[in-house]
């Protein structure tokens, strides 16, 4: 019997591990809860939830800290709900996989908390962006894209479900598609912390936890400050006396003597 001639391009979900579905349990819950609460009980409870775990930047001087941590599990609209939690569905139990539960967390807490307390930092200069609300996954899926695309960056993804494209362009499309909102809306604020975050999901993508990141931007510092005093970098030597191989061009630090 002739077999059927499959497909090019196959597509399969990923198995949700404990990470993953904790995050998909409280997103469902804070954002079905309060907006049911606003429809169906009483609007002003819900709208004085709501305040509490959307984040306003300029709060976070006022002590609100927690905001950092609220903001992205709560989804106003069901598209929006159904969109950021297949996306978390996709790219976070991916993550999760390659990296432990524990170390994704971390990512994912991380880069979000980074990219609002920067937002916060930068609306003491421009008052507009410290008072602008956000909330929604749209700030955590512009992290794990930067995460998924930096980790497994020949990774072949189905982008919109039809076009195969490989992972490390995730970056670059989340950036366009961010600007095509933009141009569209007539309107930056809205944008301004997920694009924080996917910079964030950047910077910490290989850093585990805060000390990692400490040792990285660390890292980072001494080597612009070497090559703004025009010396040069050199391969150090293995244990055996032989000139070391670079792993790769990122991690310089690692396997160079300067």
């Amino acid at each position: 019997m002739p077999r059927r001639p499959q497909s090019a391009v196959s597509f399969t979900m990923p198995r949700i591990l404990p990470g993953v579905r904790a995050l998909l349990i409280a997103l469902a819950v804070i954002s079905i809860g309060i907006d049911a609460l606003v429809a169906w009980g009483s609007g002003d409870l819900g709208a004085r939830l709501a305040d509490l775990v959307v984040l306003h930047p300029h709060d976070l001087w006022q002590g609100r800290v927690w905001e950092l941590v609220t903001f992205t599990l709560f989804e106003s609209t069901p598209l929006g709900l159904l969109f950021n939690g297949l996306m978390l569905w996709m790219f976070g139990s991916q993550l999760e996989r390659a990296w432990g539960t524990r170390r994704f967390l971390t990512f994912y807490f991380s880069s979000t908390a980074l990219a609002g307390a920067a937002a916060a930092i930068i609306g003491l200069a421009i008052h507009s962006i410290g008072t602008t609300p956000t909330a929604g996954g749209w700030t955590s899926v512009e992290a794990l894209c930067a995460g998924f695309a930096l980790s497994f960056p020949t990774a072949q993804i189905l982008f919109a479900f039809v076009i195969p494209i490989q992972a490390r362009l995730l970056i670059p499309i989340s950036l366009g598609i961010t600007l095509l909102f933009v141009i569209m809306t007539g309107s930056v604020l809205p944008f301004v912390v997920p694009v924080l975050a996917l910079g964030a999901g950047v910077l910490l993508h290989d850093a585990r936890g805060p000390r990692g990141l400490l040792l990285r931007l660390r890292v980072l510092w001494i080597e612009r400050k070497m090559r703004s005093r025009k010396l040069r970098v050199v391969p150090g030597l293995s244990s055996d006396g032989a000139p070391r191989v670079p792993r790769s061009a990122s991690r310089g630090s690692d396997d160079y003597l300067h």
